[in-house]
């Protein structure tokens, strides 16, 4: 009996604590959804524009404008109608919560808010955008019935501050409440607001600021957890009035450490006690983790450098603006560092809190920012507000290493102090674009002034925007060279891509149409839906923290023992945390066929190499192409690299004895029929002019042809016909060196083989080589053997893979439509191609080295937009060749919206070819297309 009563208190006791420690939980009542995808509809109405005075309902968080309501403009606009939004719902109390702090919480409205409940104002108009607010609505909410809160929104601030400092920038401006509304009930005294700092050392920090009824808490406590949930620490204090705060400091011994290569992160769990009786309890995830600035010697962060591969990045979405949901934000994480970046800014403005939960938890680096854009910043007393509501937010993530006040000259320097008045860290803070705290953020430097500014020991150079991305341009084009600078000094930081996405709005004023407003939104390095464009697969490979030694990209050579060398460019991670696997494909007409394999886990410390066996079955030379993929601790991909397993032919191959071809000559015209094909020559000039298989015509005419084209004239040439047994042979030759001349071999199966050769022309050229015509009206899609699937420039080669690749055709129109990747444009390393039509194509074979192909040419922008800046189309759009077709020996590098090619980078500058003479063999095989079903 005694046994049973002792059994039957303990279970009391546990049901006694469980109470005690629900009810001391910050409990939550959503107003709203946490997104776009559960958004809850309010009553609603708008003021100006679209749907005005309409009496209707909208999903909370949302913008209105993306809904159909009001105005949608892009920041540079100047008129700006005064709309305002005016939003009201119901809701009752849960019954339990009596006796709690009722607070009406708001993590961001554009622009100022006022905030009535049951017809009395919650407090005073909020202003400021990006940056949560809160009422303590206690005295305002009825028990036992309904509460009606209006919310009244004006989207162009009263404050002029907040309205530059938010509005008038480089972005789509919206209106609305775009993120969470709750009800909090809290308990009375409860912990208002808790403050970490935890060190790398193991050094640790609380502060708890506490609010309410003091004379009812005895007692603060707190309990850190390591990852894996067992008890690293526990601190108490008491609490003594008329005091606010509680501080309390321990010293961890050898705590995991938090970097974005190993996101360690710990729980900090303060409650609050009045005698055994728990009155709140509050928890909060951190890292430990510390970060330095070493003028002359870098970015350091648990005592090793740490360079930062950062891209700019917006909250946005086409669909929503910048409403976005958890989700969505983990993604956008997982997106970017799928890009090997290991950084990003937070540019404009502070993101959603669910963005740095991610940044955390996956590992980025953060530089988290005070709105602000070169416009007058906010005033100093709106501006320390807003500072407090970002900091207190923010402090706690380990991700966050910098705060920057403000971007390009919008920063209010009496702000500066105010970071650290409530930040425990006292991370530095930077002024983008200019030099402070150590920090030189210079923007969009071209490559000899990257090369002086990391000669300046003063301060670390670490540009937070740079390489302006716009249309197929920036971004990736020249990395490799910026890069290999940053790797090389001792004084860089790293850099900030700009930007991360294409920002077009889907309008709902044009049917969903994408909208860039012009040359100001397309300028990121994945599409409007995230979607990789090619510089995202430069940007991958430069930036892969697993780089290849050897062999060098390129056929293996003979004797190959099966050998890959690769260093270590992480900065924490050795590389026996991750894995390798092989993969041998065969292409061709059989079928693809492949093998694949595991390697052995590699051990090298950061900074050194390794050294990985493949383990290659007997045959593998007769596979074409040998790919190696390493994966992360997550198993991620990082990076594939692919090499051809065999070099390009040097001899035209001869098919197998058949009829010769047949010779006729008739209205100017040479016909060689062979094999169910009718190749039509010019007798002037012995080029294509009509070609025949199989009963289709195929559009392929009008080549070879010289690109550039010869300053004097090719018009006079010899042509000479040859019968030699199976063959035919048609010479064009020119008594002009510059002209060329080619040699045709037309065999018994159909196919023909050309040799072209020509004197390039002296000094620079945009590409050389040779092209053909084929209307791209007559395209359908396209096969090849060669890099892919994305498009290449001179000076953004690395990223896309060798293997075999199939596109159908697309013909996006810069900033208003996307097809990805683009069927048309330069394709390097090609071996092969074929271009498909109507039932038929043609396959080129390449031979003696892997050469360019092109095919199409790119639209450029559409003439409304021509007007927004004349010098980025010429950057950003480089000559392509007359003709359709072309394989080229040589193509022209791309620049980006501020700087041309040249000036971008040594990779960046023109051809010169240095050899009297260029040669280019290929052989033509029509391919007969499988009949389509209707």
């Amino acid at each position: 009996m005694k046994s049973y009563r002792r059994l039957a208190t303990l279970a009391l006791t546990v049901l006694a604590a469980s109470l005690r420690a629900w009810g001391a939980e910050t409990e939550i009542l959503w107003l709203s959804g946490h997104g776009p995808d559960d958004a809850v509809r309010w009553e609603f109405t708008v003021s100006h524009g679209r749907r005005a005075g309409e009496a209707a309902t909208l999903p909370v968080p949302s913008h209105w404008e993306l809904h159909g309501f009001g105005t949608l403009y892009y920041g540079h606009q100047t008129n700006r109608p005064p709309e305002q939004g005016r939003y009201a719902r119901w809701f009752e109390l849960p019954a339990g919560w009596r006796g709690r702090r009722i607070v009406l919480r708001f993590d961001g409205v554009m622009t100022d808010t006022a905030v009535t409940l049951n017809g009395r104002p919650a407090g005073p108009p909020h202003q400021g955008g990006f940056y949560p607010f809160e009422y303590d609505v206690t005295d305002l909410v009825r028990w036992n019935a309904s509460n009606r809160l209006e919310v009244t929104v004006n989207k162009v601030s009263a404050n002029p501050t907040v309205e530059a400092a938010e509005r008038r920038a480089d972005y789509w401006v919206f209106g609305g409440i775009y993120r969470p509304v709750r009800l909090e009930a809290r308990p009375d005294p409860h912990i208002e607001h808790l403050a970490l700092r935890a060190e790398a050392e193991g050094n640790f920090e609380a502060t708890l600021r506490i609010r309410g009824d003091l004379a009812r808490a005895s007692l603060a406590s707190l309990t850190v957890l390591a990852p894996a949930g067992e008890v690293a620490a526990t601190l108490t204090a008491p609490v003594e009035p008329p005091g606010t705060g509680v501080t309390l400091r321990t010293r961890v011994e050898a705590p995991a450490t938090w970097s974005a290569e190993t996101p360690v992160l710990y729980t900090a769990i303060a409650e609050l006690f009045q005698g055994s009786n728990r009155l709140h309890r509050l928890r909060r995830r951190f890292g430990f983790r510390t970060f330095e600035v070493r003028p002359g010697a870098g970015l350091f962060l648990n005592g090793r450098r740490i360079l930062l591969k950062g891209v700019c990045r917006h909250s946005f979405r086409a669909a929503s603006g910048r409403c976005l949901s958890p989700a969505q934000n983990i993604a956008d994480v997982r997106r970017i560092r799928s890009l090997n970046f290991n950084a990003v800014r937070c540019v404009h403005y502070p993101p959603d809190e669910s963005f740095l939960d991610a940044c955390d938890e996956l590992g980025l680096y953060v530089l988290d920012e005070l709105a602000g854009w070169q416009t007058p910043p906010y005033d100093t007393e709106t501006g320390r507000r807003l500072v407090r509501a970002m900091v207190e937010r923010d402090a706690h993530h380990p991700s966050v290493l910098f705060w920057d006040n403000g971007n390009e000259g919008g920063w209010n320097a009496e702000l500066d102090p105010e970071f650290a008045r409530h930040d425990p860290y006292a991370r530095p803070v930077l002024h983008p674009w200019a030099k402070f705290s150590g920090v030189d953020t210079d923007h969009y430097e071209p490559y000899r002034s990257v090369v002086a500014k990391l000669r300046d020991d003063s301060h670390v150079f670490l540009p937070t925007e740079h390489l302006h991305g716009l249309f197929d341009g920036g971004g990736g084009a020249g990395l490799e060279d910026h890069w290999a600078l940053m790797c090389e000094s001792r004084n860089a930081g790293g850099l900030f891509l700009w930007a991360f996405a294409d920002e077009a709005v889907a309008r709902p004023d044009r049917n969903g149409a994408l909208d860039c407003d012009g040359f100001h939104g397309p300028d990121g390095i994945v599409g409007p839906h995230h979607e990789p464009e090619g510089s995202a697969a430069t940007v991958r490979s430069v930036f892969s923290p697993v780089r290849l030694i050897a062999p060098p990209p390129g056929p293996l050579p003979e004797g190959y023992a099966a050998r890959v060398v690769v260093s270590n460019a992480f900065s924490f991670l050795d590389l026996s945390a991750l894995s390798f696997t092989w993969r041998l494909d065969q292409f061709g007409p059989g079928g693809p066929r492949c093998v694949t394999g595991r390697l052995t886990r590699a051990f090298a410390a950061p900074g050194t190499c390794a050294t990985l066996a493949i383990p290659l079955p007997t045959g593998w030379r007769s596979f074409d192409r040998l790919a190696l993929t390493a994966s992360g601790p997550d198993n991620v991909e990082i990076q594939t690299w692919a090499w051809p397993v065999r070099p390009p032919e040097t001899s035209l191959p001869v098919p197998p004895a058949a009829s010769a071809p047949a010779i006729t000559e008739h209205g100017g015209r040479i016909e060689i029929a062979a094999g169910g094909c009718r190749y039509h020559l010019r007798r002037s000039d012995g080029r294509l002019c009509a070609l025949v298989a199989n009963g289709v015509e195929l559009p392929l005419a009008n080549g070879p042809r010289a690109v550039p084209a010869p300053a004097a004239s090719d018009l006079q040439r010899t042509v000479s016909v040859a019968a030699l047994g199976a063959v035919v042979e048609v010479r064009s030759e020119s008594g002009v060196a510059e002209a060329g001349s080619w040699i045709w071999t037309f065999f018994g199966d159909g196919s023909a083989a050309l040799e072209f050769s020509a004197k390039p022309p002296a000094g620079e050229l945009p590409f050389l080589g040779l092209t053909f015509d084929w209307p791209e009206s007559e395209m359908r899609a396209v096969r090849w053997l060669g890099l892919g699937p994305f498009r290449v420039w001179k000076n953004r080669m690395t990223g896309p893979v060798w293997g075999e690749y199939e596109l159908p055709y697309n013909d996006p129109l810069p900033a208003e439509s996307w097809a990805l990747p683009e069927f048309k444009g330069y394709f390097g390393h090609v071996r092969r191609f074929e271009i498909l039509g109507e039932g038929a194509g043609i396959r080129f074979e390449l031979f003696d080295r892997d050469l360019f192909a092109r095919w199409g040419t790119p639209r450029r922008p559409a003439a409304h937009l021509a007007g927004y800046s004349a010098k980025a189309v010429e950057y950003t759009f480089p000559p392509f060749p007359e003709g359709d077709v072309s394989i080229l020996v040589a193509i022209p590098p791309i620049g980006n919206k501020f700087c041309p090619a040249d000036d971008g980078s040594p990779q960046g500058r023109p051809n010169v070819w240095s050899e009297p003479q260029y040669r280019i063999r290929l052989r033509l095989r029509p391919v007969r297309l499988p009949a389509t079903a209707n």
